[in-house]
This record gives structure tokens, C-alpha cells and sequence, in this order.
């Protein structure tokens, strides 16, 4: 064998074992807690699950304007409101809900990781999304 092509065995050999480095840790740091805010929280899923979340909002103000009150839960909302509840994109695609204080409004949220921040947060008594880092 000349050393010309034991050289290009060599550094075949050496770019795959580097290359199964390199993989490894990308899903090492695919795993940890940088990874996933980047897999699970990004912008367009951050904005896509707001928009889910506008549609549960317009079916609490529909369920609101009937009863004079918010529903204990969202699942109520389900048939006559919404077909179906959406879920959020991004996080744990988990909603949180809650009304505030005599039923005068209420709270939708969805967090990265069971109510760990980051969190985006609807508040009806000021009708905008908020993102808490």
C-alpha cells in the first residue's frame, strides 16, 4: 500500500471518529436544559401556541357573554365553544388557566416545563400576551 493512500485511510478514519464526537455531543447538549428551551421554545412555537390560544379566548368571551361568567375549567368551552382545545406548540404544551377574583377575568398560560419560566401568560383584564423569561 503506498503512503499516499494510507494517508486518505488515516484521515477517513480519523473525520469518522471526530464526526461521532461532534454527533454525540450535539444530542448531549440537545438534552440539557439549553437544548430543549431551543427545541421546545422557540419564537414561532411561542407565537403559534398564542394563536391557539387566541382561539380558547374568543370561546371564553362567547361562554362569558352567554353565562355572565368564565368556566371553571377550559374543557368546558368543548362542544359549543370550540370543537376541540387547542394545545399549545411550545413547552410542555400544557394550558394553565384560572379566573381572577369575583369572575371578573381570567388567566391562560403556557410554560416551558411544568410552570417553569419561561411562561406566557394572557391577561384578560389587560387582553395582551405576556412572556416571562
Amino acid at each position: 500500500m503506498d503512503s499516499g493512500r494510507s494517508t486518505r485511510l488515516l484521515f477517513a478514519l480519523l473525520l469518522a471518529v471526530f464526526s461521532g464526537f461532534v454527533a454525540t455531543a450535539i444530542l448531549l447538549v440537545a438534552q440539557t436544559t439549553i437544548g430543549r428551551h431551543f427545541w421546545a421554545w422557540g419564537e414561532g412555537r411561542v407565537r403559534a401556541s398564542q394563536q391557539a390560544g387566541d382561539e380558547i379566548i374568543k370561546g371564553l368571551a362567547a361562554y362569558h357573554a352567554d353565562k355572565g361568567k368564565y368556566p371553571n375549567e377550559i374543557d368546558e368551552l368543548v362542544p359549543k365553544y370550540l370543537i376541540a382545545i387547542p394545545r399549545p406548540r411550545a413547552g410542555d404544551k400544557k394550558w394553565r388557566y384560572r379566573t381572577t377574583g369575583d369572575d371578573a377575568g381570567f388567566e391562560l398560560s403556557f410554560a416551558f416545563d411544568d410552570g417553569e419560566y419561561p411562561i406566557c401568560c394572557y391577561y384578560s383584564e389587560d387582553a395582551k400576551w405576556h412572556v416571562d423569561e
